[in-house]
């Protein structure tokens, strides 16, 4: 058998170039899209770069302050710290000296309540013998009451003697030692005024005559 090969024509040989151009047009079109990805990734890849920056600045330049104002806390603290430090150091120091005060008053008070007792002892013991003195003195003595005080009457020797002289009606005025009012406050306005102590030289015979006139009271003229 004899084959028969098929010539190409014209047809064919013309188009078969133009398949040739489409594949090659839309392999030409193609080839960019590599390069698209790589910028896109490249883009997100600085985005994200200078938004961690971004942050990373901001969040040290907070720490700064954050430490910055943490220090000062720190420092205000220690300075609070001292200054109460010293406070409490001073008061503990007064604390002592008040209580080294309290006991030393308290010795004192101590001491002072002996010598009290002691000095009360003592003016008891004075108080009797002055009574014993008083009372030994006494039966020369007389108490005038209602004597006026002040201008109105001079207290001396000589103005009791004429004073007794008239209240008893005696021939002369007895003779006094001295005279005195007692030692009691002296009076307010309106108060009877301190009674009159006289010593009287010739008391016995005085007596006789003043119990023979049996006078209870007497007005000062």
């Amino acid at each position: 058998m004899i084959g028969l090969h098929k010539t190409p024509g014209p047809s064919q040989s013309l188009i078969r170039p133009a398949a040739q151009a489409t594949s090659t047009s839309t392999s030409d079109a193609a080839c960019p899209a590599p390069a698209v990805s790589l910028d896109i990734s490249a883009l997100r890849s600085e985005i994200v770069g200078a938004v961690v920056s971004e942050i990373r600045t901001v969040m040290d330049e907070h720490y700064s302050n954050i430490k910055t104002e943490l220090l000062d806390m720190k420092s205000e603290l220690l300075r609070d710290f001292a200054t109460l430090s010293s406070d409490f150091a001073g008061l503990k120091s007064t604390v002592s000296d008040s209580e080294r005060s309290l006991s030393t008053c308290t010795d004192d008070v101590v001491a002072l309540q002996a010598k009290v007792e002691s000095l009360t002892k003592e003016i008891s013991r004075l108080d009797a013998k002055c009574d014993d003195l008083e009372s030994r003195s006494r039966p020369q003595n007389i108490r005038i009451v209602g004597i006026p005080e002040g201008e109105s009457f001079t207290l001396t020797t000589s103005r009791v003697s004429e004073l007794l002289k008239e209240a008893f009606a005696l021939d002369k005025p007895p003779l006094v030692d001295h005279a005195h009012r007692t030692l009691a406050p002296k009076p307010k306005p309106g108060d009877p005024p301190r009674p009159v102590i006289a010593r009287l030289h010739y008391y016995e015979n005085f007596l006789r005559k003043a119990r023979r006139q049996q006078l209870e009271t007497f007005s000062l003229s």
